[in-house]
């Protein structure tokens, strides 16, 4: 009884199998729906169709099976850009059909055309096919495509040797600046236009027309190879004469033979003495060694090894370093760490006699200290006090040296020579012997004059 069973389930199942077949197998025959489109069935009604025109496109289906066939026809151009409205057809069995649409307004370029036929009733079912069209332009619409027309623009200068072969207005660009000769204003873009190179009588086409490397803009003399430059603009030209800039220096002897305003460089940095504010170049500016009394033409006034820029004694060839910036070199200062006193002094060195005067350096100080001592010396008279008050006598020069030392030991020392002025001895002089000469005249005038009588008895007197 089981065994019968189990056979007799088999039998059921082979059974239903047969009748599935049946029924399910003529619906999705069209699996293979034998729909055929190629390359070569993609036609257009014009081969070689020109920018702006609009062609028709032809797709020849075929049906290779034995039922009739229905769907809809889709042209592409590129991917997904749609050509006209989905286009349907009918075929029947083993027979063809045309499908078209028409393609507007053609643009230049090469162009990929595609079909895509869709029959109904047979979902993802899809064959495709693709071919490809040049749409060429014509340039001078002389009815030749330009792939075809060796001179485009219809200009008389074939394609390959016209720089700009859809122009007919132009043909040739002589300097390659992308703008055509005709248009250009200046043909060899040396600078100079056109019209100003035909006034000159230099070459419109040549950038330098007598060959000597030089622009025919920057070219003093554009039509002598042998010359270029006039620095001094005498109308000679800088290959004939021996003084270029015409500074009365010979051009052997220039640092700056083309520059009028310079004709030396003393220290070589490329910068004319008469601009260089440096020109031994030793950190001192000329100004700076005008005021200090150095040579603002030797780097070493002094001649110690020190530049003068980084000497603290550019005049003194015993010292160059000033440690503690007192004022005292470092060879004889006993303390180089210690700064020495600053003196601060009030003196006249013009004097007058007989007229006091008052000498003053209390206000001298000591940077890291103080001031211990403060001694004065007139004509090796010394006088211990901050200050005092004093006047001479004698006219002429007299020696005053002050001296100022700190708590340190250090001391400064100034010497001044005062002048003591003898004009006012020279009035005393000048009025006295006015008074004698005046007392002369006036006693002169007084005295009365002798009579004859007088005069005949001073006579026999002296008999």
């Amino acid at each position: 009884m089981k065994i019968g069973s189990i056979t007799y389930f088999w039998v059921s199942v082979f059974l239903l199998a047969v009748l599935a077949s049946h029924l399910v197998l003529p619906s999705i025959a069209f699996a293979a729906t034998n729909l055929t489109v190629g390359p070569q069935d993609i036609r257009f009604s014009k081969a070689e169709p020109l920018v702006g025109e609009s062609i028709r496109i032809y797709a020849k289906i075929a049906n290779r099976g034995n039922d009739d066939q229905r769907g809809i026809v889709k042209f592409f151009e590129g991917k997904n850009k749609q050509i006209g409205p989905d286009q349907p057809f009918s075929i029947l069995q083993n027979n063809t059909a045309d499908v078209f649409t028409d393609y507007t307004n053609l643009a230049y370029g090469e162009k990929n055309i595609s079909v895509r036929v869709i029959p109904f009733g047979k979902a993802g079912e899809l064959i495709t096919s693709q071919t490809t069209l040049f749409v060429d332009r014509d340039s001078d619409q002389d009815g030749t495509p330009d792939r075809k027309d060796d001179d485009d623009d219809n200009d008389g200068v074939i394609d390959e040797k016209d720089a700009f072969p859809f122009d007919p207005k132009e043909s040739a660009d002589n300097d390659k600046d992308g703008i055509g000769d005709n248009k250009d204003s200046d043909d060899d873009n040396d600078g100079l236009l056109d019209q100003e190179e035909e006034a000159k009588g230099t070459d419109p086409k040549r950038f330098d027309s007598d060959g000597d490397e030089r622009g025919d803009k920057d070219d003093i003399f554009p039509l002598d190879k042998n010359e270029w430059e006039d620095s001094d603009q005498d109308g000679i030209g800088n290959n004939s004469e021996s003084d270029d800039d015409n500074d009365g220096v010979p051009d052997e002897e220039d640092a700056f033979p083309r520059d009028k305003s310079e004709s030396r460089d003393f220290d070589q940095d490329r910068i004319g003495d008469n601009r260089d504010l440096d020109d031994d170049n030793d950190g001192l500016s000329d100004g700076r060694e005008k005021d200090l009394g150095t040579n603002a033409l030797d780097p070493d006034t002094d001649g110690d090894g020190t530049l003068d820029g980084q000497d603290d004694f550019p005049l003194d060839s015993s010292e160059d370093k000033d440690t503690d910036h007192d004022g005292l070199g470092d060879k004889l200062d006993p303390n180089n760490r210690n700064k020495g006193p600053l003196l601060k002094y009030r003196v006249e060195t013009d004097l007058s006699p007989f007229l006091p005067y008052f000498f003053d350096a209390e206000q001298s100080s000591d940077p890291d200290g103080e001031i211990a001592k403060i001694a004065w010396k007139i004509d090796n008279r010394v006088i211990e006090e901050t200050g005092f008050v004093d006047f001479f006598l004698m006219p002429g020069n007299h020696t005053l040296e002050l001296t100022v030392t700190d708590n340190d030991g250090e001391y400064r020392k100034k010497t001044f020579i005062l002048w003591v002025s003898p004009v006012i001895y020279i009035l005393i002089i000048l009025i006295g012997l006015t008074i004698w000469i005046v007392r002369k005249v006036l006693k002169r005038r007084t005295t009365k004059p002798f009579t004859r009588k007088e005069i005949e008895q001073k006579n026999l007197r002296n008999k």
